[in-house]
């Protein structure tokens, strides 16, 4: 991890917080235990455990500028657990590891001034800079070993998908629909918006 790919990351997301910087050295660390490079296409598969509307949602765009798998992919998914977790596994050798940021950093994150104001409902890119530089660089100077532990997995069972490389036209709309996503309703094709109109009224 260096300079370039945590500005990267803070222009990626929208604005400098630990939560996206642990996502980043959890991918990376991950990669480093699977010995395994960034993703360009479908070569890694990733889990993440975080969830929805809370203050470590951001954990989840770390992890996708560092691994390379992204939502536009396809290639990750979210097991909704409100954990600080994601599994990256290596489908060429059926191997994963799961990575965990170790219970006592959050439980000191929550003790400082930047989480504080940001309970309170102030935005991480309004807080004083000398907040937001305090967490970061926790996270930048501390080593993998402090932050995450880890499990490695053999034999993980890998989802093997078939990409649709067809579209048709919807009859009620007329926008293109990717071919599996299509409704057949008697001779016609529909998307399932005007589909469930149709038949669900």
């Amino acid at each position: 991890m260096d300079r370039a790919s945590i500005e990267g990351l803070h222009s990626f997301h929208g604005h400098r917080c630990p939560a996206s910087l642990q996502g980043l050295r959890a991918g990376y660390y991950a990669m480093q235990l699977l010995d395994v490079e960034k993703a360009k296409d479908h070569e890694l598969q990733a889990v993440i455990e975080t969830g929805e509307h809370h203050f470590g949602g951001c954990f989840g765009d770390g992890i996708q500028y560092s691994t390379g798998v992204t939502f536009g992919k396809g290639n990750i998914s979210k097991n909704p657990l409100g954990k600080f977790a994601f599994t990256l596994i290596d489908p060429s050798a059926a191997k994963a590891v799961r990575v965990a940021l170790k219970a006592e950093v959050l439980k000191d994150f929550l003790k400082t001034d930047f989480f504080n104001k940001r309970k309170n409902g102030v935005p991480a890119y309004e807080l004083p800079k000398e907040d937001v530089n305090f967490v970061i660089d926790n996270v930048i100077n501390a080593t993998d070993e402090e932050l995450f532990t880890y499990n490695l997995i053999e034999d993980y069972p890998i989802a093997k998908h078939q990409s649709t490389f067809e579209a048709l036209e919807c009859h009620g709309c007329k926008e293109m629909v990717v071919s599996s996503y299509v409704l057949s309703i008697g001779q016609e094709n529909y998307c399932k918006t005007c589909g469930n109109k149709i038949l669900f009224g």
